[in-house]
């Protein structure tokens, strides 16, 4: 899946990567980013789901593959991997929803999600990370990227990622659904 269909990526780095979403979590109800919530399905039957949707290249030996440290994708990476080392690193991490980390959506209080929905690209989350940090993480993680590999993360990332790299407006790469066990290229 080409995230920003029939957009081409105007920037001069030239990059081939496939970002994979990790499979869906056991747990839908609850707030979680860095709470590790564990997938709801074994890590191997999503990898399973995920290599047929690759390109060939992004499971060659020569390809190396990053993941977040987080079980839900550091598992369907060890998955993915074929034997290859996984290369975790806390830049692929979702945003760090502080002190909202592992409550039920329901126990948020409501004023403090509608804070969030009035302003969701400048918000900073109680105790945890602000939307501008998240991007500026994630800004580092994309520069410290090979110009191929395959990238185990989550669907903030994902979208950060084609907002920097394919300069889509905030909106629209926050706007556009990353299903769990997706795939998705920049290639430029």
């Amino acid at each position: 899946m080409a995230f920003g269909a029939g957009r081409t990526c105007p920037l001069a780095l030239i990059m081939d990567l496939c970002l994979v979403r990790h499979g869906p979590p056991a747990r839908k109800d609850v707030c979680y980013g860095w709470h590790d919530i564990p997938l709801a399905e074994p890590a191997q039957t999503t990898a399973e789901s995920v290599a047929v949707q690759l390109p060939d290249w992004a499971l060659q030996p020569d390809t190396p593959i990053f993941s977040s440290p987080s079980t839900r994708c550091s598992e369907i990476a060890s998955a993915l991997s074929r034997g290859r080392s996984v290369k975790l690193d806390e830049r692929l991490r979702e945003v760090h929803f502080g002190a909202w980390e592992g409550q039920r959506w329901d126990d948020i209080p409501r004023p403090a999600l509608d804070s969030w929905a009035k302003d969701p690209y400048g918000f900073a989350f109680p105790d945890g990370e602000s939307v501008p940090a998240f991007i500026a993480r994630c800004q580092s993680m994309l520069a410290d990227l090979p110009p191929q590999a395959l990238v185990v993360t989550h669907a903030g990332v994902i979208r950060a990622f084609m907002h920097l790299h394919c300069e889509l407006p905030l909106a629209e790469a926050f706007g556009s659904p990353v299903p769990f066990a997706s795939v998705h290229t920049i290639r430029n």
